[in-house]
């Protein structure tokens, strides 16, 4: 087709402070230039190093030595997209797919495109082994081998490498991050514990969503959905590049109707409306060959209804920026990065739940060759977090922290990636973290990764981690937080007492997990191409709620937080791609088993679902038409956490598109689609804050038309 479909999708990393930020900032970037400058000059002998296209997210740092360099033409590969090979989550600089040290997955910006689909957690969906489920049309619940729910996710959630997590009720708020569909190059999905890497709270997984370069969209884009309930998605885009300078300018504005208006059942009430208006911009200046500039700012500013809440059926308001300033220097040997981001968040649940947070992170990494068989990145990060989350003392509202705190994390990091033989690599990640609130702590990775063949196409890998979660600010200093059933939803009664969560007694220690790993990537020939992973997850000291009292007998349950059970967790994954010219199928299964130690224990969590599959197809056909079908099913979960035991059913969802470029030279696309084509309506899942689940849509059709000028 033509510039709409094939927009390249690399990416590079892309955070508001005071002028003191600032001026640090400058004076280590300066440093930094001198250090890269004077190593560089120390290691002139060293085998020069490939470095890949994908100059991202963490650091456009040296990976490939070049006599082990290959053709990227002659590999199909799993995690393929727009003919790269090469992921960066796995280590924080680019790494091919076959020697990985942990499983990653890729959602690409093609597997976007043509699905269609308009939020994240639509697209996460098909990820091998990704748990989704909804609670409503504005709260999602995204997991990675369980322990997720919407307040306590254990897996950590970044936009070009940097951190888009809550600092006060953790996790991430899929549905408000300041990302447009069509900006993402594409979604990086790691498997298992990545603290080695990531530090606290990579706890069961990474999701990595890197965005495209501004060098790459130039023009103006434009597109538009609308499905049959009326509900619009627009999006537009400006992409320019004028000597050393390339920025573009993104801004999305999308609606949703409530889900009793959308399906027209008078039978509950859910107010989970929404209204998103989103921005994002991002620059990149070439200061010179080697060293590069980015910046960027994002944000999000969303009014949606917070549907079945305990307590109050009101409409929220939040407010998100994003804003970052990088910058990378590749000398010789030696590449690295220093970057500053800023995260500022404000929500306003009317008198209820009002809270402000902010987080301000300096960060940077240095690779380079310690030998030519050892390659070396070590790098640290500094985050400083203000929380003021301060309500009136009413039924009804929830006054967790109780005063505006002040909060800090710093941690440092060493990956050494040691090849032994021609066929033969170890990798070893050591990370240290402190944390102001609760205590320092550790997290690794050793692996091994060994080619059967001496071609490569086949590659074995065992390895061994440690991770943990920190308890968050709302669970830590858990206090007054009420719960009162609106009416109607459980009864006639408008005060029936539900729940209070008190300030744990003692103090809240780290959640840890250990990791036992083994896994296989394979090419069998240039069509097809396999990966199987197994694993033996342990989790301890697992934060759940005991019992406290219950002086007012029926409705009433008192809770606080404790460090109060183990789990373990185990499974396998399977994954397969074909692709030719014409067309590409891939196929994955997922076994995900985890058992408390003790049963009827609420650790705030849904387990995964025990088995998960999930098939793409895409056939390109003359005419420039395309069509694409996902396939995604799932057995039934149960939650175990505060309010509810109620399942997540088990499901079936098939998602169709047929795309047609348009106009004179190809730079427009018509696309007609219907999404979970065999259900009229989805039970939603009961979240620790919802009096109940309630139906929502499923099957929509939709139309969409994009242009590029």
């Amino acid at each position: 087709m033509g510039t709409i479909r094939d927009c390249p999708v690399t990416s590079r990393a892309s955070g508001r402070s005071g002028r003191h930020t600032y001026l640090a900032v400058l004076l280590a970037a300066c440093l930094f230039v001198q250090a890269g400058s004077a190593i560089a000059e120390s290691s002139a002998d060293i085998n020069s190093l490939i470095v890949s296209d994908i100059s991202d997210t963490d650091a456009d740092v040296p990976a490939i030595p070049a006599d082990d360099a290959e053709s990227s033409g002659d590999e199909l590969l799993l995690f393929e997209y727009d003919d790269m090979n090469t992921v960066v989550s796995s280590t924080r600089r680019p790494e091919k797919v076959k020697w990985l040290s942990m499983p990653v997955g890729i959602i690409s910006a093609k597997d976007i495109h043509y699905g269609g689909q308009t939020n994240i957690p639509e697209a996460l969906q098909y990820a091998t082994g990704v748990d989704v489920l909804r609670i409503n049309r504005n709260r999602v619940i995204v997991g990675i081998r369980g322990m997720h729910e919407y307040y306590s996710d254990r897996l950590k959630t970044l936009i070009d490498g940097r951190s888009a997590d809550s600092i006060l009720t953790g996790g991430a708020n899929m549905m408000r991050l300041p990302v447009p569909m069509e900006d993402i190059a594409r979604i990086e999905v790691v498997r298992g514990p990545a603290g080695g890497v990531w530090g606290a709270n990579a706890f069961t997984g990474v999701i990595n969503i890197i965005t495209k370069e501004p060098e790459d969209c130039l023009g103006l884009f434009m597109s538009s959905t609308v499905n049959q309930f009326g509900e619009t998605y627009s999006h537009v885009r400006y992409g320019h590049k004028e000597g050393k300078l390339a920025w573009l300018a993104s801004l999305v504005y999308d609606h949703h109707k409530s889900a009793e208006d959308a399906i027209a059942n008078d039978h509950f009430l859910s107010n989970d409306v929404s209204r998103n208006l989103r921005f994002n911009g991002k620059g990149i200046y070439d200061i010179e060959e080697g060293s590069k500039f980015s910046f960027g700012l994002a944000g999000t500013h969303a009014t949606f209804g917070v549907g079945q809440a305990v307590g109050n059926m009101s409409t929220e308001t939040t407010d998100l920026l994003r804003t970052y300033a990088r910058i990378d220097r590749t000398a010789g040997d030696v590449t690295g990065y220093l970057q500053w981001y800023n995260n500022f968040m404000h929500n306003d649940e009317s008198e209820f739940f009002r809270y402000t947070e902010m987080e301000n992170a300096l960060e940077g990494q240095l690779s380079f060759l310690l030998s030519p068989k050892h390659t070396i990145s070590i790098g640290g990060s500094a985050n400083w977090m203000f929380i003021d989350q301060r309500n009136p003392d009413i039924p009804g509202a929830i006054n967790n922290i109780g005063q505006a705190r002040n909060e800090a994390m710093i941690g440092a990091f060493i990956m050494d990636r040691y090849k032994a033989t021609d066929r033969l690599e170890f990798e070893a990640q050591l990370r240290g973290d402190y944390y102001s609130e609760t205590q320092t702590d550790w997290a690794g990775r050793l692996s091994a990764m060994y080619a059967l063949d001496a071609d490569k196409q086949h590659v074995v890998r065992v390895s061994t981690a440690k991770a943990f979660r920190t308890p968050f600010a709302i669970l830590r200093k858990a206090n007054q937080q009420y719960g009162f059933v609106p009416a109607g939803a459980m009864g006639p009664n408008p005060n029936l007492y539900m729940s209070q969560i008190l300030e744990p007694l003692d103090k809240l220690e780290n959640e840890e997990t250990w990791a036992i790993e083994a896994g296989y990537t394979g090419q069998i020939n240039k069509e097809l191409a396999v990966q199987g992973n197994i694993y033996y997850q342990r989790f301890s000291k697992l934060i759940g709620f005991n019992d406290y009292s219950n002086p007012l007998g029926f409705g009433q349950l008192i809770k606080r937080p404790k460090n109060m059970d183990g789990a373990d967790s185990y499974g396998a994954e399977l994954e397969a791609k074909y692709k030719t010219d014409k067309w590409m199928l891939k196929g994955w299964y997922a076994y995900n088993a985890f058992t408390v130690d003790s049963t009827g224990r609420d650790i705030r969590s849904y387990p995964p679902a025990t088995h998960k599959m999930g098939l793409t197809g895409r056939v390109f056909l003359p005419q420039d038409w395309t069509l694409n079908a996902n396939y995604r099913y799932r057995t039934a979960t149960s939650s175990n956490h505060l309010v509810t035991t109620s399942d997540g059913p088990s499901s079936h969802r098939v998602d169709l598109g047929v795309s047609k470029a348009i106009g004179s030279e190809g730079n427009g696309e018509i696309m007609f689609g219907v999404s979970d084509l065999f259900h009229r309506n989805v039970q939603g899942v009961q979240g620790v804050d919802q009096a109940g689940g309630h139906d929502t849509p499923g099957r929509t059709f939709f139309i969409r038309l994009q242009w590029k000028f």
